[in-house]
């Protein structure tokens, strides 16, 4: 069985239709990280895959990893008209202002070097909101240049054995454009124009959604974080009755198409599922076990319902671990979920720089040893 087959059924997960094994996901792998990998590794990669492919899929294929995601999207937010918000003083010089209306720290010390990471949101009155959304800020259009490339060049990826998994974000977009305080009040106190802002950023996620189903992948991320450790952003009643039902709308048209999807967010989503469940999602990942999720309990308490995606901790097992616990740790995920199929192996997040190559290695040859239906 081929990655592209495997991959879809044990999205599908369907009583009796089980994989040859337990497939492997990878969100991606950072530039350190690849770095320390063709120090390692570098004489054994593909040579075919990076030159048909391009360098940054060679470890994905070394490691045998079934799917990654292809973080690109077919759809172009246009430039906000009469508002610039680099030349928006926001009184420090280590901050900076994005066209979502999200706020990033500057900060360095790390071993990439200067980074720019997500604080909060700038977009925090109706006021404020509405000159942006008279600037543009819902405006896009859809890359027909992106969904014929794609059209091209993915099954070149299948006949290499690796499944590219678009990935978008939808929600996130507007969540972050507040202060979390300033959510959490819009969602109680000014739920029409919560609703309204929802309805619009979801036409934004239909042509994303619609992109990707014309340019012939057949699995599709939606990824908007919903989560930290151990609690949830938002009350899962008002993602129920916001967000869930948007999320289906997609998700009947992606079925529609013969697609499959699957969800993503870091945390302790568990709370959500049942709203997840019921907008049609195949498959949930992270899985987060630094946050709480229990991987044996969500498979006895949801795998008869949605493939679940994920479980192997990236905060200190994959960089710090040895490979004797990770060949354990992957072998307990494999027992806890990978019974009657349902169950995608693999990191909680994308690779970060502190992991281990040879964790990696180990995790994914694991899988292939002890994750087997046959």
């Amino acid at each position: 069985m081929n990655a592209r087959e495997r991959m879809l059924r044990a999205l599908e997960h369907k009583n009796g239709q089980l994989p040859d094994r337990v497939p492997t996901f990878v969100e991606g792998m950072m530039a350190d990280f690849k770095r320390k990998c063709d120090d390692q590794y570098g004489e054994d990669l593909d040579d075919d895959m990076i030159f048909d492919l391009g360098a940054n899929w060679a470890f994905t294929r070394f490691f045998k990893f079934d799917s990654q995601w292809l973080h690109s999207t077919p759809v172009n937010m246009k430039p906000l008209q009469g508002i610039e918000p680099s030349n928006i003083d926001l009184g420090e010089a280590n901050l900076r202002l994005n066209r979502w209306g999200h706020i990033a720290t500057k900060t360095s010390g790390r071993s990439t070097g200067e980074a720019w990471g997500y604080s909060t949101g700038y977009l925090n009155t109706k006021e404020e909101w509405q000159k942006w959304i008279d600037a543009g800020y819902f405006e896009f259009d859809v890359s027909e240049d992106w969904i014929r490339m794609w059209e091209r060049d993915y099954p070149k990826f299948v006949e290499k054995d690796l499944i590219l998994v678009p990935v978008d974000t939808i929600f996130e977009k507007v969540r972050e454009a507040f202060d979390f305080g300033k959510f959490a009040y819009f969602l109680r106190k000014e739920r029409a124009f919560m609703e309204e802002i929802t309805r619009k950023i979801f036409k934004m996620g239909m042509a994303y959604v619609k992109g990707v189903c014309d340019a012939g992948f057949e699995i599709i991320t939606i990824a908007d974080d919903t989560a930290y450790k151990n609690r949830v952003m938002y009350s899962p009643k008002i993602f129920e009755e916001l967000v869930a039902p948007r999320y289906k709308e997609l998700n009947d048209y992606i079925h529609k198409r013969g697609l499959l999807s699957f969800y993503h967010s870091d945390g302790f989503t568990e709370p959500y599922f049942p709203g997840l469940i019921g907008a049609g999602f195949n498959g949930i990942q992270s899985l987060e076990p630094a946050a709480g999720m229990e991987l044996k309990h969500l498979k006895e308490t949801y795998g008869d319902k949605v493939t679940l995606i994920g479980n192997l901790d990236c905060s200190r097992l994959l960089p710090f671990g040895t490979t004797e616990e990770v060949a354990a740790a992957t072998r307990q995920c494999l027992d806890d979920a990978m019974q009657g199929g349902g169950y995608i192996c693999g990191p909680t997040t994308g690779i970060i720089d502190s992991c281990k190559p040879e964790n990696i290695k180990t995790m994914v040859e694991t899988v292939h040893k002890y994750g087997r239906y046959e």
